[in-house]
């Protein structure tokens, strides 16, 4: 959003955008692609459009049996 309330799209090809958060910098957009379990990143240009949307994180989808799970990390005192 602008300074004047001015609200611009800067991605309209994700998939089920839901949640939002820039770098402390101002210069990063991340977005949360919920149906595709990703989290997307867009550099925000001068002019407040963004550009060259990447993935940067594919979450993996469903669950694994608990006998799959490895054992954790157990640190001796």
């Amino acid at each position: 959003m602008g300074a004047d309330g001015r609200q611009d799209m800067m991605l309209s090809n994700g998939p089920s955008p839901d949640g939002l958060a820039v770098s402390d910098d101002m210069w990063m957009l991340f977005v949360a692609m919920t149906r595709a379990n990703q989290i997307w990143r867009c550099p925000i240009q001068a002019d407040g459009t963004g550009r060259d949307a990447v993935v940067v994180t594919a979450l993996l989808t469903g669950t694994l049996p608990v006998a799959a799970l490895p054992e954790p990390d157990v640190l001796q005192a």
